[in-house]
């Protein structure tokens, strides 16, 4: 189906071509181009599966979610409080997102891991 449609854009230009009509270069490359990526986005529309946004990060977990929403919140309440470099709100804020990145860093980090141990142990059998 691609390969067809693709064809018939060369053939349309081999058309005008044998025919001898004088045409703007800059106008048919430009139009070639288009027909080009309408073609490309219409066929990975139909054959290209599309996935979530996390649908490969396999290791998200919950705890995850609830760590990252907190850091979320205590950021904009740090930010609400004017961005204090010191107190409470500050602390709250700066431990909340250290405990976030520390956690999401091991979770890769396993991935990794496991991804490794999984693929050895396979290639062993």
């Amino acid at each position: 189906m691609l390969c067809n449609t693709l064809d018939g854009i060369l053939v349309n230009f081999d058309d005008t071509k044998n025919k001898g009509v004088k045409f703007d270069a800059a106008f048919y490359i430009d139009t070639l181009y288009d027909a080009v990526v309408n073609i490309l986005c219409t066929g990975a529309n139909a054959y290209v599966p599309r996935a979530k946004k996390n649908f490969y990060k396999f290791w998200w977990s919950e705890e995850l979610d609830l760590l990252k929403q907190e850091s979320i919140d205590s950021n904009k309440l740090w930010k609400a409080a004017g961005k204090p470099r010191s107190g409470p709100i500050f602390t709250k804020r700066q431990s909340s997102r250290l405990l976030y990145r520390k956690r999401l860093h091991d979770e890769q980090k396993a991935e990794i891991y496991s991804y490794s141990n999984d693929l050895h142990e396979a290639l062993l059998n």
